[in-house]
């Protein structure tokens, strides 16, 4: 369970591979509209029909990383090309943002709103933001996402960071006080090895900045199970964590937690080369 290919966490991710591409390869908001509205007309003439053609991928509400998703009244996704059944309304993004909920919440008849989150687009080892726009059809909030073009890639390959602030602004203390994942505040910001870092209260923000190596996350926010001397690691999930020996793990997803071995001989080797790229650019 090493390899990068088991830290791509599945979340509501479109399909195409990372890679120098040419923009018609991608959706445009413009398209992911036209699928949109496709969609409800197919949905007003047979809605079992029409939920049926959006979770098949032979069915025309696909293109490219544009697909069709709706959601029924009982949470859950009544179409998807491929997470059908899964719990929409409880969706939660890398920052913690609870997508799903807002989809729910701003679905309206006739009407096209937008819900923006981070999501990753498979192949790729970052998240970057997303559009969907969401509209409501009798009982389904139906909607098509579209990528943003810039990936949010990490700037350093010993700590990942999101537009300048470290593990999407989760408080690494709190792991430890508090035994939970728990978003800090940009008023409790802590600047090191370049970007910020977010707490919940000033003790926590004391407590890293007197001890930061003891509280920033093995591998620097790097998914753990995939991490290695590559050039290319996964971002970890700040909600998907263990504590071991009193040093902080972050995964990919929560799948990954239970199956890491810190003491597994490419486990001890990849621990060894990030503490390295770490003490390096605290040297700087």
């Amino acid at each position: 369970m090493t390899g990068l290919r088991h830290c791509l966490p599945a979340l509501f991710a479109a399909t195409v591979w990372f890679g120098t591409v040419v923009a018609s390869e991608f959706g445009t908001p413009e398209q992911a509209r036209a699928l949109l509205e496709r969609a409800v007309v197919a949905l007003q003439k047979d809605r079992t029909a029409a939920l049926d053609a959006f979770s098949r991928k032979d069915s025309g509400f696909q293109d490219r990383d544009l697909y069709v998703f709706c959601g029924g009244p009982d949470g859950k996704l009544s179409a998807h090309p491929k997470y059908k059944g899964a719990p929409m309304r409880r969706f939660k993004d890398f920052a913690g943002n609870a997508f799903g909920e807002e989809m729910y919440e701003v679905a309206t008849e006739g009407k096209f709103s937008q819900v923006k989150y981070l999501a990753m687009r498979r192949g790729e080892l970052h998240p970057r933001r997303k559009t969907s726009l969401i509209t409501k059809v009798d009982d389904q909030i139906c909607g098509v996402g579209y990528f943003e073009d810039a990936p949010a890639s990490s700037r350093n390959l010993a700590i990942n960071d999101f537009e300048g602030v470290f593990i999407y602004g989760y408080d690494p203390v709190a792991y430890f006080t508090m035994d939970k994942p728990v978003k800090g505040s940009a008023e409790f910001a802590h600047e090191y090895l370049g970007a910020d870092w977010h707490f919940v209260n000033a003790e926590h923000r004391r407590m890293f900045a007197a001890q930061p190596i003891k509280y920033i996350p093995q591998h620097g926010g790097f998914c753990s199970s995939g991490a290695s001397g590559a050039t290319r690691m996964s971002a970890a999930n700040p909600r998907a964590w263990r504590i071991i020996e009193g040093k902080l793990y972050l995964f990919a997803g929560t799948r990954l937690v239970d199956g890491y071995n810190p003491d597994a001989p490419e486990a001890v080797a990849a621990n060894a080369d990030w503490q390295k790229k770490l003490m390096d650019l605290v040297s700087q």
